[in-house]
């Protein structure tokens, strides 16, 4: 009976023990599988990585291409404005961006634009400046005329003519209008009056 139970138990252990065993393979085995799976992620994540950084950078490419052929665009077209010979355009372009992008951007600001940078460049730039014609050279040196508006322009004040003194003659003492002229007394001032009144009487008194 002892011997039973004895032969019982060990199997029992046995049995335990190949139990325990096969545990452990199952674990390692899953920690292979795990380990498999993790590089295999890593592995794919990496790639869509790479294929995400090379598309986007493949596109911020072809963006800063488009945006340079736009620039390149506009700055021709102040090129075209100065008549600048077309055989020196390309040349002259690239000498301009080069120079512009020399400018130093100060600390919290940035540079100007092309268009106003070209605007000053146009009157000190000689590279520039040997490329135009005389005439357009001659016109981005001059200074443009500033419109006074209207209302700052005064007029100057009509001369209003001072008024000549009446000349009157005057009476002498005695004198009753006989030699009075009246052409020689101004129209309408009270001198003539009197005069041509006296006249009057006189006229009238002769007739009597």
């Amino acid at each position: 009976m002892a011997d039973q139970t004895d032969t019982s138990a060990d199997e029992r252990i046995q049995t335990l023990i190949r139990e325990r065993n096969q545990a452990r393979s199952d674990l390692q085995e899953a920690r292979a599988q795990i380990a498999e799976l993790t590089e295999q992620q890593t592995a794919i994540k990496a790639e869509a990585e790479r294929v995400a950084a090379s598309g986007r950078a493949e596109l911020e490419a072809k963006v800063a291409t488009m945006e340079a052929q736009l620039r390149r665009g506009s700055n021709r077209e102040l090129l075209l404005a100065d008549k600048i010979p077309s055989d020196q355009m390309d040349d002259l372009l690239e000498y301009l961006d080069y120079q512009y992008s020399r400018i130093p951007a100060e600390e919290g600001q940035t540079r100007p634009e092309f268009k106003d940078w070209y605007a000053e460049a146009r009157k000190t730039n000689k590279v520039l400046r040997a490329a135009m014609k005389p005439s357009v050279r001659e016109s981005a040196t001059e200074q443009p005329e500033v419109e006074v508006p209207a209302a700052a322009v005064q007029k100057p004040r009509p001369v209003v003519p001072a008024a000549k003194p009446a000349n009157v003659v005057a009476p002498k003492p005695g004198d009753n209008g006989r030699d009075v002229d009246l052409s020689k007394i101004r129209h309408g001032t009270p001198e003539w009056s009197a005069a041509k009144e006296r006249l009057q009487r006189q006229v009238f008194t002769r007739g009597a």
